[in-house]
């Protein structure tokens, strides 16, 4: 059997327009295109967090995506700032000696699950888990896992 450019070219515009009625269809119906966000995970420690507790959490955050160590220092200095960007002032009793320790880590995608996270419920060196949502270096949400 010998294939025609002919019926080459009407079968690619069949292609076509069943991509794009498919298409017309999807958008009728209510769906929308979920664009992809970014999430960073700080996972805050407590001040008497041992190495090896530091150590098994920075694992478990390992898992997913490269660990960035943030010092309370570091911490309160973009606090400082981010209060600063929005014309409020830091409340005096946040201060670099206040602010914990956090393990961090920044990923992408459309939704953030946390069950990766769920290994740190039973570390008494974490504090708490934070995720926050952001968009063009703006945090839109926040929620702890």
């Amino acid at each position: 059997m010998r294939v025609r450019p002919v019926h080459l070219v009407v079968s690619g515009v069949s292609v076509l327009a069943g991509v794009g009625l498919a298409m017309v269809a999807l958008l009728l119906a209510g769906w929308q295109h979920v664009p992809v966000k970014r999430f960073e995970v700080r996972v805050f420690l407590t001040a008497e967090a041992t190495t090896e507790q530091t150590g098994d959490a920075e694992a478990v955050l390992a898992r997913v995506a490269a660990v960035t160590r943030r010092t309370g220092e570091q911490g309160y200095a973009d606090l400082e700032k981010s209060y600063a960007e929005s014309g409020d002032t830091l409340p005096e009793s946040v201060t670099p000696d206040s602010m914990p320790d956090a393990l961090v880590i920044t990923i992408e995608g459309r939704e953030i699950d946390c069950a990766p996270y769920a290994a740190l419920d039973d570390n008494p060196g974490v504090d708490v888990v934070r995720v926050a949502e952001f968009a063009g270096g703006v945090a839109l949400s926040a929620t702890e896992c």
